[in-house]
């Protein structure tokens, strides 16, 4: 795919919740009408399943579709490149044509024979696109937060003043007391 995963990310929050506000605000991992599950795992859907909370599962889930879709469109490419090649390849071999002329149902011949055989380069594939899908994952959870990122700067803009009023460096233990006062 020719566009980076970050602006693809940044081009899927304008279209799906500024144009169109049909996904979640892109604040977080849940939205903030959400109380978060009792934690478990640590992993928002399956804290929720646990905890029989149907409300706060689906808010999981929504605020997952659209950097699963991001990754989605950034694997599709490659590996269906690679599952056609592959495909035509393994179709065109003799034993494709002798498994035909033998009489083998063609739903038989195409998924025993020739999937099978052409899986191997797509697995392959798979590993490669999976290395690239873990860098990816990085840029995409923060072209999918700008937003976020946002409002904690100008919270983080509020607590420095406080720290300069009490005379400490923002970033210290004492700093996040004072900041629960405001």
């Amino acid at each position: 795919m020719s566009l980076p995963t970050f602006f693809t990310g940044i081009v899927l929050i304008y279209v799906f919740y500024y144009l169109l506000g049909i996904a979640p605000s892109p604040l977080g991992r849940l939205d903030f009408i959400y109380v978060d599950p009792p934690h478990v795992t640590g992993f928002f859907l399956i804290d929720a399943a646990f905890d029989a909370d149907l409300e706060t599962w689906l808010g999981a889930l929504k605020q997952l579709i659209l950097p699963a879709i991001t990754l989605a469109l950034f694997t599709l490419a490659p590996i269906a490149r690679m599952t056609r090649a592959a495909m035509l390849a393994a179709l065109s071999a003799d034993y494709i044509r002798t498994a035909r002329a033998a009489g083998l149902a063609p739903a038989t011949v195409l998924y025993a024979y020739a999937f099978r055989n052409a899986l191997l380069p797509v697995v392959t594939t798979l590993g490669m696109v999976f290395s690239f899908v873990l860098g990816a994952n990085v840029l995409v959870e923060k072209g999918l937060c700008l937003a976020r990122d946002r409002l904690l700067r100008r919270r983080s803009a509020g607590r420095f003043r406080l720290c300069r009023r009490a005379r400490l460096r923002p970033g210290h233990g004492a700093a996040f007391s004072f900041s629960s006062i405001s």
